[in-house]
């Protein structure tokens, strides 16, 4: 018999484990293909919806218009409930304040099934979005101020806001004060609700509650550890009304464990005990020292006070925006403070640009406003997050220093990006409005410089209405024209005389405005080149303006910060502004 060696031997492939190792090769193979497609791909998965509306297979760019044109201002007009046990309110998306992005709602479209890290949790994610299907919100937003004021009217002030354990150190004897319970509805829920039945284009009531907080209790370790850790400075906050305070700082305690362990075992409402203590340098005392001690901006536009709609829309905006506290990184949204621009709100119907065309519109004159807070907050250096200017120039500020807003839509926004709180100042007068911002100046000898440079557009074009009450042969201009221009605006930032910035800030484009006839409708064919021009004075061509205010602001001498005011025009009762 033939001997064979362990060497020799082979092991021959079966049927079996031919087919095994093929399936295996076929999904290694179809996984490497499926990962190499699904990363290469740019277009959203199937069967992604956004609010109900189809956007898969599409681009991030295609879906956002897709959803745009589905829904535009549509969420402003849409109204909910919001109730609790004993009433009921409605309001529209426009109340509440919500702002749809449209590009952020298709980003998040082509982000589901793509969350996932790995190549193999990706095709998983891919195979899931393709065989089930995926419906996710818009992404909108609420405002903290707008859900409180629901919050408020729905509770008719019947909250009890619950009481948080506090200690207080004073005169080396500290303080323990226990919590009590309260009935409060959830801030955080409610807006998430909110932003649901928006985002999800629901059509359901929305239920908010009072639900009882209890109390809570104090941690006797995590209280000696914060007592006895390093002192705390005092710092800034900002109180349920908005305004802000300074919070006391908290000195560090010096005792036992076991002292603090028996002051807490007695059942009373407030134990004092004796210690010693160590303060920091920053105290509250020396916050409110320097809390909105300095003027850090200041600019004036006029209007016409005989205008009685537009300049009582241009002061009721400014009015809301008085008084206005932001701390370091909070973010002004003009649109949201002021609120909507309608009857209820107290704003009367005033000039406003359509297009390249003046029409009469609710809240004409709230873009001077804007246009103020926005040279302000230019001069005061700060951080510019939104802003968009008018399609036609206005009369009341250069071009390229304007602000625009359209409720939902454009908005005026800017971070305080200070070490300190500000708060916006107004003063209204009978044609004339000044924004001041107060702060807390840190870098000495700064002046900020607006610059622009502007460059021609197009020629507007000759536009002919008809009206019975012109007589035949003659016409009337209804509306004078001007020509396009653009401009290019930067901020400039010097300290101690050596420029530290030079900021490009956007270029503001504005279209022509259509120079508009009338003529008697018999006068249709009539051949007008060779009549006499009507006399008119094209007063927004930019460069036919006279302007009164100086190309670069002047800090008076006791200054170390620029508070600049242009000087009113002679005759600001000729001159017409628009929204």
């Amino acid at each position: 018999m033939k001997k064979t060696t362990k060497s020799n031997q082979k092991r021959k492939l079966t049927p079996k484990k031919i087919i095994l190792i093929s399936i295996i090769l076929a999904l290694v193979f179809s996984v490497v293909f499926m990962f190499t497609y699904v990363s290469g791909n740019d277009l959203i998965f199937p069967n992604v919806t956004v609010a109900g509306v189809d956007v898969g297979g599409m681009s991030i760019e295609d879906a956002a218009w897709v959803l745009e044109e589905a829904f535009g201002d549509s969420l402003d007009h849409k109204t909910v409930t919001i109730s609790n046990e004993d009433m009921s309110v409605t309001h529209s998306g426009e109340d509440l304040g919500i702002r749809v992005d449209f590009a952020q709602s298709a980003r998040d479209a082509f982000e589901v099934g793509r969350s996932r890290n790995g190549i193999f949790s990706l095709v998983r994610g891919y195979i899931d979005a393709r065989f089930f299907s995926h419906n996710i919100p818009l992404s909108v937003s609420s405002h903290d101020d707008t859900i409180e004021r629901v919050i408020l009217e729905i509770t008719g002030g019947r909250e009890v806001a619950p009481i948080m354990p506090s200690f207080e150190i004073e005169n080396n004897t500290l303080t323990l004060r226990r919590g009590a319970s309260g009935y409060v509805v959830n801030r955080t829920l409610a807006r998430e609700k909110i932003e649901r039945t928006f985002g999800l284009n629901l059509n359901e009531n929305i239920m908010l509650n009072i639900e009882y907080v209890e109390a809570a209790e104090f941690g006797l370790n995590e209280l000696y550890a914060e007592i006895t850790s390093a002192p705390v400075d005092a710092f800034f906050a900002r109180d349920y009304s908005g305004q802000v305070f300074a919070a006391r700082e908290r000195p560090q305690v010096i005792m036992s464990r076991e002292d603090l362990a028996n002051a807490l075992e007695l059942e009373r409402d407030e134990v004092s005990v004796r210690i010693e203590t160590i303060y920091p340098e920053i105290t509250r005392d020396v916050l409110y020292g320097r809390l909105f001690r300095d003027v850090l901006s200041r600019y004036t536009t006029y209007f016409n006070g005989n205008e009685i709609a537009r300049s009582g829309n241009v002061r009721l905006s400014a009015s809301r925006v008085d008084s206005y506290q932001m701390l370091p990184g909070d973010e002004f949204s003009f649109d949201i403070i002021v609120g909507p621009r309608t009857a209820a709100n107290g704003f009367q119907p005033a000039n406003v640009f359509v297009g390249n065309r003046i029409e009469t519109g609710f809240g004409g004159g709230i873009c001077q406003t804007s246009s103020t807070i926005y040279i302000a907050a230019l001069y005061a250096d700060m951080e510019i997050t939104e802003r968009h200017n008018h399609s036609l120039p206005v009369g009341y500020v250069r071009g390229g220093l304007d602000a625009t807003i359209v409720r939902g839509v454009l908005d005026l926004r800017f971070v305080n990006n200070t070490e300190y709180p500000i708060k916006i100042v107004v003063t209204s007068a009978f044609n004339s409005l000044t924004i001041e911002i107060r702060g807390t100046q840190t870098v000495e000898n700064r002046v900020v410089t607006l610059s622009n440079f502007t460059s021609p557009g197009r020629a507007p074009r000759v536009l002919t209405e008809h009206s019975e009450d012109i007589p035949v042969g003659t016409r009337r201009v209804s509306q004078n024209g001007s020509n396009g221009f653009s401009v290019r605006s930067y901020r400039i930032v010097t300290v101690n005389g050596v420029q530290v910035r030079n900021e490009f800030l956007h270029t503001s484009v504005y279209q022509p405005m259509d120079r508009i006839y009338l003529i008697n409708p018999a006068d249709i064919h009539r051949d007008w080149s060779i009549e006499p021009e009507p006399e008119y004075t094209d007063y927004y061509n930019y460069d036919n303006v006279e302007w009164d205010e100086p190309d670069e602001p002047t800090a008076p001498a006791t200054e170390t910060v620029v508070i600049y005011t242009p000087s009113p025009p002679e005759t600001p009762s000729d001159m017409n502004y628009y929204y």
